[in-house]
């Protein structure tokens, strides 16, 4: 399938070839810059070229001076609730962030707001499930998101101005626009062990 009218732009991206590109030759004024894709283009393709090399698809800054450490504790914790054999014994943060089904990303670069998306299966698996009446326990996954942010927040850095808020959500809690607008939080491979 070709292009029918020549002035039509197809493009096309050709990852046989990989090479690294140091970012300050970008701002060379003898580097041209094309960009052909929309603004949500942009959000797919690089949410796409994020899972494909394992890195995460929000800026530098966002990931190493804001989500960085919360992601590696994040990590952590999944760890623990996934070596228990109880989990209604663990603290309320272990709870949640096994029931978590995805990790969303909104905010700003100083103020992250990290969307915990649940549902009534994995609540159930993490004991945040109210088997009484058959639906999420809304007052212990509210306390389990006030405990998880306080955990998040005591690994930035002091004084560092930078906020995250933990938010619980369902997806049918949430309209498309909603979802769209968030990113997904992948988490980066850790080359240098002794960064952790």
């Amino acid at each position: 399938m070709g292009a029918s009218n020549p002035d039509d732009f197809w493009p096309v991206v050709d990852l046989r070839h990989i090479t690294s590109v140091d970012k300050l030759a970008l701002l060379s004024n003898d580097v041209e810059s094309r960009r052909p894709l929309t603004g949500p283009q942009q959000k797919r393709f690089s949410s796409w070229i994020g899972r494909r090399f394992n890195r995460p698809t929000h800026s530098d800054q966002l990931e190493q001076h804001v989500l960085g450490n919360p992601g590696t504790k994040v990590s952590k914790l999944a760890e623990r609730f996934a070596s228990s054999d109880n989990p209604e014994s663990l603290p309320l943060e272990v709870r949640l962030v096994g029931a978590a089904r995805e990790w969303l990303i909104g905010g700003t670069e100083r103020h992250a707001e990290i969307n915990v998306v649940l549902n009534a299966e994995s609540t159930q698996e993490a004991g945040l499930h109210d088997l009484t009446n058959f639906q999420i326990d809304q007052t212990e996954v509210v306390k389990s998101a006030g405990k998880l942010a306080e955990v998040l927040a005591n690994t930035l850095a002091t004084d560092s101005g930078d906020v995250l808020t933990v938010k619980p959500i369902t997806l049918d809690g949430i309209n498309a626009g909603e979802y769209l607008a968030l990113e997904q939080w992948l988490w980066a491979d850790v080359v240098d062990p002794l960064a952790v």
